[in-house]
């Protein structure tokens, strides 16, 4: 790997998830030793932006990009991908929908919302009045359908709450025993903010993108006891459970060293060949060797779930004392 690479990045400038997107490309880049480099487009987590952003990293020559950190944005720049002949790799984005037409140069180094779905009803189960909170945005409300299907097919018939401005919350029923806030860390902390300043004594539950400290920080005291499910790399996890608050850090690490080595293996491919060739084989990583299956889904991931507890995120083993 003496050739110097290039690979394009992006994300939402400023973001809490875009820090581990740029300390990921550090860490992968030091790993295997090489001469890189990245191409940074600023996506605005906005479908639009992520268009332009997709078209400007096109049009600078790199054969892959990582990131889109935002489902809106990596559902839309997707496209984009496929109609350039560009790989990519999606290390956060959990939307059902990131590539509905199976284009192989698309792989995704995380889970589905599917699976953060059930877990986050396991960790915090339903009691007799449960309720979904989401707002109008790709992760939101695809995290918030999942949710209503696995509690329906339960027998439960949930309260489902779009949340638009502070006013929303009031459509929430005061008997509400679990809530299922679905969204990005921003929004689950504001609304348990308002939860908990309207009195509701609930338990509530959040996803994947809740699993960073910004979200404690943003929400303080009512991030106290909050439910975090999210989905790890089985390699991360020790023998009691644990593993560090990482946030996409881990998914971005794997995604970027993958790309980096393809590149330097297959230089003459192009993006639809080269996302067959990452799914053929396995690769080292900093967390050991991984693999992609036949949809371009990362293997070996865990469903674990965290609680909030005295201000630190917590591996969360049972019913709090």
């Amino acid at each position: 790997m003496n050739k110097h690479l290039r690979i394009g990045l992006a994300a939402n400038d400023g973001g809490a998830h875009t820090q581990e997107l740029l300390e990921a490309f550090v860490v992968a880049k030091a790993w295997l030793g090489v001469e890189a480099s990245y191409v940074w487009e600023n996506d605005e987590r906005d479908p639009k932006a992520a268009v332009q952003a997709a078209r400007r990293l096109a049009d600078s020559g790199v054969p892959i990009v990582v990131g889109h950190l935002s489902a809106a944005a990596a559902v839309a720049a997707v496209p984009v991908y496929a109609a350039r002949n560009m790989a990519f790799i999606a290390p956060a984005t959990s939307h059902p929908h990131l590539n509905p037409r199976g284009w192989p140069g698309v792989l995704r180094a995380f889970g589905t919302d599917g699976r953060t779905a059930r877990s986050m009803v396991t960790i915090a189960p339903p009691g007799e009045h449960p309720a979904i909170c989401f707002e109008r945005q790709a992760y939101s409300q695809a995290l918030a359908a999942e949710l209503r299907q696995r509690l329906e097919a339960a027998g439960h018939a949930p309260a489902v709450v779009e949340i638009a401005d502070d006013t929303g919350l009031a459509a929430l029923p005061s008997t509400v025993s679990t809530l299922y806030i679905a969204g990005i860390h921003e929004f689950c902390a504001d609304v348990a903010r308002g939860v908990r300043k309207q009195g509701l004594d609930c338990t509530i539950s959040v996803g994947d993108d809740c699993y960073t400290p910004s979200f404690v920080e943003r929400a303080v005291e009512a991030a106290e006891g909050c439910r975090i499910s999210t989905q790890i790399l089985s390699a991360l996890l020790s023998e009691n459970g644990d593993a560090p608050v990482q946030g996409y850090l881990p998914t971005s690490v794997i995604a970027l060293t993958v790309a980096l080595q393809a590149i330097a293996l297959f230089p003459e491919l192009n993006g639809a060949e080269l996302g067959k060739a990452m799914r053929a084989r396995s690769w080292n990583t900093p967390y050991g060797s991984v693999t992609f299956d036949e949809d371009g889904n990362l293997r070996g991931l865990s469903a674990i779930s965290f609680i909030v507890d005295k201000g630190a995120i917590r591996h969360f083993r049972g019913a709090p004392a």
